[in-house]
């Protein structure tokens, strides 16, 4: 019986870690096969627009390619919308909305793919605004356009965008030069984490009172 009611009480404890992990789903994992285009110098503009309050910010980390990455510069609406670099340790930029177009530009010679993170603040847009949106651009260093074409319905040859705070944010778009998979990685909020740790408390102090009760009874 005693055996039982651990067992019981150790798959209560991972169903309470399963629902804490899942309360949180972020960042996302941005790969890129960019086979057909190396060799090929672009400007990867990683581009937050602002579409009302409240503020919001990303987060870019995690960058590698088989690439060579050139200098980095940002383009800004409001001056210090961008910080960091992937050029400097620990290779985190994080953009704001200053400015209603916050954007950073790296210049690489293309390899044959390249891979990301991103995660946001993810705050909803208020009541008669637009959301905040994030999107990737390949553009030509020289006259500033789009590489190629992309399936965008915004005509703007992104290669995906993100809704901040929306219930579906995502869309990626299709194009015959690269190829995008996106993912996205479960990660535990500390929320979480506090959780499994009070339940586990929890599950000792019972075993604890159960092995005492049962120490008396055999005393009698």
């Amino acid at each position: 019986m005693i055996v039982m009611r651990k067992a019981l009480s150790c798959q209560a404890l991972l169903v309470a870690f399963v629902i804490a992990v899942q309360a949180h789903a972020s960042p996302i994992q941005i790969t890129v096969d960019t086979l057909l285009l190396a060799g090929v110098s672009a400007d990867l503009a990683f581009d937050l627009t602002d579409g009302g309050p409240p503020p919001n910010t990303v987060t870019i980390s995690g960058f590698a390619s088989n690439g060579t990455l050139g200098s980095a510069s940002s383009n800004c609406d409001v001056t210090g919308c961008v910080t960091g670099s992937f050029l400097s340790f620990p290779g985190v930029v994080t953009i704001g909305d200053t400015g209603f177009f916050n954007e950073y530009l790296q210049n690489i010679i293309l390899g044959s793919f390249l891979t990301f993170s991103f995660d946001t603040t993810g705050n909803a847009a208020d009541p008669g605004s637009s959301p905040d949106g994030f999107a990737l651009y390949f553009l030509d260093p020289i006259t500033g356009r789009p590489l190629f074409v992309t399936s965008d319905p915004q005509g703007g040859d992104a290669l995906f965008h993100y809704s901040i705070g929306d219930a579906n944010p995502l869309e990626v778009y299709g194009s015959d030069a690269v190829t995008v998979q996106a993912t996205s990685n479960v990660v535990p909020e500390p929320s979480a984490y506090a959780l499994v740790i009070a339940a586990l408390l929890a599950f000792g102090v019972v075993h604890a009172l159960r092995q005492i009760k049962l120490r008396q009874r055999m005393r009698v």
